[in-house]
């Protein structure tokens, strides 16, 4: 009964939370003029006091994040670039097609030489996400289909197991602690920027 009540109230405080942040999010997106951008919020790991909301944007997408302890002002999001145009000439490949239907199209592209990598922005952390898949290659100008091939996330790679701790930390100081900054910053681009890499920052 104990474990019930818990379990219940539990599930009213997240609904709760959630609809908070999604009114700062709804409110802060407007402003940027992207009151219509398809978005989500999910609440950073182990926890349901700092959430994370994400937005795409035609050359990517915005990512804010909202405490529920610590912040008292409007919502700020970080611009990042994703390659868009390279997505799109991709978007009737098979692989890509289920990924977007998985994904509901909230991904990021990038460039790893001459491969195309597509990572789930929900699952995970910027800039290291949970499921990235190579899914074309070019070859002379022009985008092949190969059998998607998953990629690790750099966090989960053995010389990384140390920095996990370190992750939590941070995210700890953040659920307590109001950033300073007031402005929107980050990489974001032009519509079709290229988002690149060397294939050793992907792996």
């Amino acid at each position: 009964m104990i474990g019930l009540v818990a379990s219940t109230a539990y599930l009213g405080w997240s609904l709760m939370a959630k609809e908070l942040v999604d009114r700062q999010a709804d409110r802060a997106l407007a402003a940027m003029g992207l009151a219509d951008a398809p978005r989500f919020s999910v609440p950073m790991p182990l926890n349901t006091l700092l959430w994370r909301v994400v937005a795409m944007t035609p050359s990517g997408y915005v990512m804010g994040e909202r405490s529920l302890v610590a912040d008292t002002g409007p919502m700020h999001f970080r611009g990042f670039s994703s390659n868009t145009q390279a997505l799109g000439e991709v978007a009737g490949f098979d692989s890509v097609r289920r990924l977007t239907w998985f994904n509901r199209g909230f991904m990021r592209a990038r460039l790893v030489d001459d491969d195309l990598m597509l990572s789930d922005l929900r699952m995970g952390l910027e800039p290291d996400y949970n499921f990235n898949f190579v899914v074309a290659h070019r070859e002379n100008g022009k985008w092949q289909p190969i059998v998607p091939r998953q990629v690790q996330a750099a966090y989960r790679a053995p010389v990384a197991r140390d920095q996990i701790g370190a992750v939590l930390a941070q995210m700890w100081q953040r659920i307590w602690h109001e950033p300073r900054s007031t402005a929107l910053t980050g990489d974001l681009q032009d519509a079709g920027a290229p988002a690149a890499v060397p294939a050793s920052a992907a792996r």
